[in-house]
């Protein structure tokens, strides 16, 4: 199946686009069922250009909040270090 730029990466490549290079925190909303946290194709370009320590949020117009840092939803991920040049 087809990963689909959905309204988080979008949202990104536009901060991006504008001259943001740092993500601190994100925030998911869910129309209908408990919070939910970000896809796994989201999550990778939430840690381009996050850190470990970089805060998401889900929250449901149902009800319910939900708080994780990525180094939790994205443990062994492929982030900005990777892209440096290895001396």
């Amino acid at each position: 199946m087809a990963s689909r730029c959905g309204a988080g990466r979008v949202a990104i490549f536009n901060a991006v686009t504008e001259g943001e290079r740092s993500i601190k925190e994100v925030l998911v909303l869910v129309e209908r069922g408990p919070p939910a946290p970000p896809c796994g194709a989201c999550l990778q370009v939430i840690s381009e250009f996050g850190d470990d320590n970089t805060v998401i949020y889900s929250a449901s117009l149902e009800g319910g909040v939900m708080k994780w840092r990525l180094k939790d939803l994205l443990p062994f991920r492929f982030g900005a270090s990777y892209l440096r040049a290895q001396k």
